[in-house]
């Protein structure tokens, strides 16, 4: 897969780099519950936001036989059309009509990764720009489906490539994960968000998002669910 979307230009992406910084909470919510750790890294006005979220393979099915209700799933069970119409509009137009057989369930957990993605992908992996599969979940792993959302298609992951998810992720307790932390190997590979400037200090940032990613992940195989994962 050509993951060159993901990049920005070098000039771009320096000048948000040293121009831009900002604080932002990363968190992974779930059954009303939300974790996050404060103390994270300086970030970019213009971001690349990663969310895992858990659906049904009943849903999925539904959105692989129609790729446009991809839209109904990630904004609020509408397409993208019907959220510029007015209320009369809407009221009176026959897509809308025929768009209600089929509604994504808006109670499903997410895991919101926010910058973090990039950084985990690489640790699990060893590649910052694919990387074999299920490990490679996050940026480059799972079936596409529909168009381009912000940097590529929703990619989704049925129940069994969850349970092959999580058999892989097993094997990565948390000792493991934390000897994979290397802030010269982000440097050298320029791993978003923070490109070379990587430091020891982001790695309890880090070990937290991969420990409740670890346990979402968990969650949606004990729960028999698929998951999908937006990059926007």
């Amino acid at each position: 897969m050509n993951v060159s979307f993901l990049v920005l230009k070098d000039f771009e992406y320096n000048c948000l780099l040293h121009f831009y910084p900002i604080y932002s909470n990363l968190s992974c919510v779930g059954k009303g519950k939300k974790t996050s750790y404060k103390q994270a890294p300086k970030n970019l006005i213009m971001s690349m936001i990663c969310t895992v979220g858990q659906i049904t393979d009943t849903d999925l099915k539904k959105i692989i036989e129609d790729p446009k209700r991809v839209e109904l799933l990630i904004n609020n069970g509408e397409y993208f059309e019907q959220t510029k119409k007015s209320f009369f509009q809407k009221l009176f137009s026959k897509e809308q009509k025929k768009n209600e057989a089929w509604k994504p369930k808006f109670d499903e957990p997410q895991c919101d990764l926010d910058k973090a993605w990039h950084a985990l992908h690489f640790l699990l992996t060893g590649d910052a720009d694919g990387g074999d599969f299920p490990l490679n979940f996050l940026m480059t792993g799972g079936q596409e489906v529909g168009e381009d959302i912000g940097y590529g298609p929703i990619r989704i992951l049925m129940t069994e490539d969850v349970r092959e998810l999580k058999q892989n992720l097993d094997k990565i307790d948390m000792t493991t994960f934390k000897k994979k932390y290397n802030s010269a190997d982000l440097n050298k590979n320029e791993v978003y968000p923070l490109a070379s400037n990587w430091t020891q200090e982001e790695e309890p940032w880090l070990v937290e998002e991969y420990e409740n990613l670890k346990k979402f992940v968990d969650e949606a195989y004990y729960n028999s669910k698929g998951l999908y994962i937006t990059i926007t």
